[in-house]
């Protein structure tokens, strides 16, 4: 495995081999995933992924075209490692063991970050129950926050002015309470 920590590079590709055959895969993003969609699994013979992927494609465009978007970007994020762990699982192995020490990094990178985001729901798990107290009140304190958000993002001075008003109405009720 070629690693230069001195420049920040880091090797995206891992080899894995099944008797005298040989296949290099990608890890990471998918571009090819990304453009091509459920082609890409019924190329390279993985067929339960192909077939899945082709039904939420199918089924989300008819829903909208953004939302199919959306399946793409996560799904090309996610392609690359459910194709490795379906090869391992069907009798492929690590050619080096920098390919698998390469492998373990990332896949303990990735549970450090599942790790965070579960930390998160669990912050606004708490942060919920604490705001049930005040009923109602909970609904005008995060309709004014998404309205702030969207409101800023897109620049739009009346979702902004709604954002205020759902916080100043929140903000009113606690003090009453």
């Amino acid at each position: 495995m070629e690693m230069n920590s001195g420049n920040g590079y880091f090797k995206k590709e891992i080899t894995l081999g099944k008797e005298e055959e040989i296949k290099i895969v990608k890890i990471g993003f998918s571009w090819i995933t990304f453009f091509l969609g459920f082609l890409v699994p019924f190329y390279r013979k993985d067929w339960k992924t192909g077939w899945i992927l082709l039904a939420i494609t199918a089924i989300s465009h008819m829903m909208s075209p953004i939302l199919m978007f959306l399946i793409l970007v996560v799904f090309s994020f996610l392609y690359n490692k459910i194709y490795i762990n379906m090869l391992l699982k069907s009798g492929w192995r690590f050619v080096t063991k920098d390919d698998e020490i390469l492998w373990e990094n990332k896949k303990e990178m990735a549970e450090k970050v599942d790790n965070m985001v579960l930390t998160l729901k669990e912050m606004e798990t708490k942060i919920d129950k604490k705001i049930e107290e005040h009923g109602f009140v909970k609904k005008f304190a995060w309709g004014g926050i998404y309205a702030l958000a969207i409101g800023i993002l897109i620049k739009n001075t009346p979702l902004l002015a709604v954002g205020i008003v759902f916080f100043v109405i929140s903000f009113i009720k606690r003090q009453k309470m």
